[in-house]
């Protein structure tokens, strides 16, 4: 993962990471892995006012605070790489497009069913925005 991360920054893509993961846990293992400078802005779970999360609201407020790091990017310039349908699913419902990742919790089948592309690895990423210059 660390090698695709590089080569997308080398192309000078923004990155940024939105997560369901509480946001102190999340920024404190992206600084263990070596990787926290990579990206423009990390934001963990959203805690809705009834105690509720939706990936979908935190996607959308994380989009909507993307223009404050200095990344002014279209809805066709953003991709929401994920490893669930929901992920899928929220990018469709805020306007981005979308690729999941094979990480073995969802059968492929099923990832499929979300109808974006499915990628084995990260590596296979850097493939796909390479082959679609809107999102490079």
């Amino acid at each position: 993962a660390r090698e695709a991360i590089e080569q997308l920054r080398a192309r000078e893509i923004s990155l940024s990471i939105c997560s369901m993961h509480p946001h102190e846990l999340l920024n404190e293992k992206l600084s263990r892995l070596g990787v926290a400078e990579h990206f423009v802005r990390a934001d963990g779970l959203l805690a809705l006012d009834n105690g509720t999360t939706s990936k979908h609201a935190s996607l959308r407020s994380h989009l909507e605070n993307l223009p404050k790091v200095g990344v002014t990017a279209t809805g066709i310039e953003v991709m929401v790489v994920g490893d669930t349908t929901d992920d899928a699913s929220s990018a469709q419902r805020c306007g981005v497009a979308a690729a999941l990742v094979a990480t073995g919790e969802y059968s492929i089948a099923r990832l499929q069913s979300a109808g974006v592309p499915v990628l084995a690895s990260l590596a296979e990423l850097i493939a796909l925005v390479s082959d679609n210059r809107d999102y490079a």
